[in-house]
């Protein structure tokens, strides 16, 4: 009897080490490799650690040891006044017009605390904490004198000359914001999903789902495209599985594998060719493609994908040509 109480034991322990290397290893592989749970452990912890120290790390706000650099009017720059959206101090950002000698013309104050403390449009573990909690990305002033912005992944927001807000979109926005000749603006966008969907049956949950939304002057979302079912709709998901699953989103935890960061309407002005009216241009940086689709049809017009590395701003020149910035930012060093 006492041979197999102690067989029991000795099973036992061996059974315990074995889940316990196991753990372990897969602990390692978690921190190594960013698999899952990555994401919900790294969020917690940013959580955990803003609450007991009030402290937190933002990719945008970033502290240097230099002093930053002067305004300069280079020869041949186009003259005029400038939008430019900034960081004043730590924890403060403006949108600015400014001369061409950086002299200050006109400012709105963009804190979100001041202006948008009572959104409950967003997953909790993106609500900004403290400032700046949050920064601008995309901005156009109006004929007006407006000015209409995107808080990034929180929301677009329509103020006034004198800093009043007119409307406010709960919706999470981001990234570009451009005005199209008929006054509508297009945005990039996200619907956040926090359950597993058949139609995207490798995502795990929370995960974002981007949309090209155009909107009109007075803060309504007239139409709505979700990228991924463009995609799919055009035997294109292919693109969905691209991505490098290194692109995390970390405000999100899954992996961003297009990252949309422009969308653009074929303009009324220019003469049509390859591309016509009702043409709408995404730009899918992680993937490295320009998409061209037609808004009525929802069918993909242009495809362009590597000819370009983790590219920003597509502009149509005319019915036959647009023009890309070109970040090639992860290529090989030169002599390498």
């Amino acid at each position: 009897m006492a041979d197999h109480r102690t067989g029991d034991r000795l099973a036992l322990a061996l059974f315990a080490t074995t889940v316990a290397g196991a753990i372990f290893i897969y602990g390692v592989a978690v921190g190594r490799f960013e698999v899952f749970p990555f994401g919900t452990l790294d969020r917690l912890y940013t959580s955990v650690r803003t609450v007991l120290t009030g402290e937190t790390d933002s990719w945008y706000v970033q502290r240097v040891d230099h002093d930053r650099p002067g305004i300069l009017n280079e020869p041949g720059a186009y003259d005029g006044l400038n939008l430019v959206t900034r960081f004043v101090n730590d924890t403060t950002f403006r949108a600015d017009i400014l001369d061409m000698d950086g002299n200050l013309v006109h400012r709105w104050n963009t804190d979100w605390f001041e202006l948008w403390s009572d959104a409950d449009h967003i997953p909790d573990l993106r609500v900004p904490r403290r400032r700046p909690g949050t920064h601008i990305h995309g901005a156009v002033v109006l004929e007006d004198g407006d000015l209409v912005f995107n808080f990034e992944h929180l929301g677009l927001i329509r103020l006034d000359r004198e800093g009043q807000v007119v409307w406010r979109l709960p919706y999470p926005t981001h990234h570009s914001v451009h005005r199209a000749e008929s006054g509508n603006l297009w945005v990039s966008g996200q619907v956040d999903h926090d359950e597993t969907l058949p139609r995207f049956p490798q995502r795990s949950p929370p995960f974002s789902e981007y949309t090209a939304l155009e909107i009109s002057p007075e803060g309504e979302i007239l139409e709505a495209w979700s990228i991924a079912r463009i995609l799919q709709e055009n035997d294109l998901q292919g693109l969905l599985h691209m991505g490098n699953t290194r692109n995390w989103n970390m405000e999100m935890g899954d992996a961003d594998l297009l990252h949309l960061n422009d969308v653009e309407p074929f303009p009324d002005s220019l003469q049509e060719g390859v591309f016509r009216r009702g043409d709408v241009m995404v730009s899918l940086r992680n993937v490295n493609a320009i998409l061209v689709f037609n808004r009525d049809t929802r069918k993909v017009r242009y495809l362009r994908i590597g000819g370009f590395v983790r590219q920003h701003d597509p502009d149509f020149l005319d019915g036959d040509r647009i023009s890309i910035y070109d970040n090639n930012n992860v290529g090989a060093e030169e002599g390498e």
